[in-house]
């Protein structure tokens, strides 16, 4: 029975993990409290503008994995403070001969979010590992489709629209995943340590949102593009209109 640490356990990726996990002694912390599986523990974490707590966190157990979900997606300046927590804590359980899995944000491959703090603590935690990445895993987790909720708004945009399919235009793709796909690739012993991608296709809005029993009007499609690109500041808006592209 294999020891796990899932930080971040009240998130998505958190709640697809622990699932996959219930034949092993699993440890979930969270900010606040969950409700435990019976093979579960809980201990409670603290906010990552804390460096000393993330720096100290369970340090006195040994893990054979740990998920490190624990997030800061509002807005910050503090960008320093969270990526030291990100960093201590990371290497804390390195030196242990944990095998450690941080998820990257898809939104590195987006030119137009180069002033997301969200991106930008992503992308300095996995450079400070770059050239010491040892036993740790950067994976990529695209949209999943049954949980995004830009993907959910597509949907819910195109099916109040009686008769036309309005994006039947939008063919640039971006990658997508599932629920199913990522709890067997992030849980997968033969995930690759660095950085990885983990999705099951490209799709494109027209594909999403198609439905058999709605036409495709072309110039309707086409008009509301170009409505659109008026608003293309707005990152769902551009990710729908350019897709995105895995470099």
């Amino acid at each position: 029975m294999r020891r796990i640490l899932i930080t971040g356990a009240s998130s998505t990726l958190g709640r697809i993990v622990r699932d996959w996990h219930r034949n092993d002694k699993v440890v979930i912390s969270s900010r606040s409290t969950i409700m435990c599986h019976d093979n579960e523990t809980f201990a409670q974490s603290a906010d990552l503008l804390d460096i000393e707590f993330w720096s100290n966190f369970l340090m006195n157990h040994q893990f054979d994995m740990v998920y490190h979900f624990a997030e800061y997606k509002a807005q910050t300046t503090y960008f320093e403070t969270i990526v030291q927590s990100h960093v201590k804590f990371l290497e804390g359980h390195q030196s242990k001969k944990s095998i450690l899995i941080y998820p990257i944000t898809a939104h590195l491959y987006d030119d137009w979010r180069a002033a997301s703090s969200y991106r930008e603590i992503k992308s300095r935690v996995m450079s400070h590992f770059s050239s010491s990445g040892d036993r740790i895993k950067f994976p990529v987790v695209h949209p999943i489709l049954e949980d995004s909720p830009e993907l959910k708004k597509l949907r819910l945009i195109n099916s109040c629209i009686p008769m036309i399919n309005i994006f039947s235009e939008f063919t640039n793709q971006f990658p997508i995943s599932s629920i199913e796909t990522i709890g067997e690739k992030l849980c997968c012993p033969k995930l690759a340590f660095g950085k990885s991608d983990i999705y099951d296709r490209m799709v494109s809005p027209s594909i999403i949102c198609c439905n058999s029993h709605k036409f495709n009007v072309r110039w309707i499609s086409k008009f509301i593009k170009m409505i659109l690109r008026t608003f293309d500041s707005i990152g769902c808006i551009k990710l729908v209109l350019n897709g995105r592209v895995i470099s």
